[in-house]
């Protein structure tokens, strides 16, 4: 492979990977800065509102655990596409008018995204290492 093509594939993994990290600093804080006009709107309580909160946050910091043996075993491309489309599933899923048993688990999938590819938005060197992408 040659140094631009290598270069040129870095960028565009890194760009893929900025791309989620923004996502996911959007999904972190966007119920806070919207919770108003979402209790508006939705006609949430408080609780509920909170528990869209929490099931993000639990989900995201259960994976926690799990994450580093699956990134050592499965490989980050996999990982990340995975988690990827779960996140893209709960965006499905949150754009439909749902119960809030329904939104808690779309913003479950937030927190699955988020949780999964966490390692990888703070810096996976293996991402960029080749020995590492021929043995997944």
């Amino acid at each position: 492979m040659t140094g631009t093509s290598r270069s040129s594939k870095h960028f565009f993994i890194f760009s893929i990977l900025s791309a989620l990290f923004t996502l996911s600093m959007f999904y972190r804080v966007s119920s806070a800065v919207i919770a108003p006009d979402l209790m508006r709107d939705l006609g949430l309580n408080a609780e509920n509102l909170g528990m869209l909160g929490g099931a993000f946050f639990y989900s995201f910091a259960l994976l926690q655990i799990p994450m580093g043996p699956m990134l050592d075993r499965i490989g980050p491309r996999i990982v990340i596409a995975s988690f990827s489309m779960i996140g893209a599933l709960g965006a499905l899923v949150s754009a439909c008018d749902l119960r809030p048993c329904e939104r808690a688990l779309s913003r479950r999938h937030f927190g699955h995204r988020d949780g999964g590819c966490q390692f990888l938005y703070n810096g996976r060197p293996s991402l960029f290492d080749a020995s590492h992408r021929e043995n997944h």
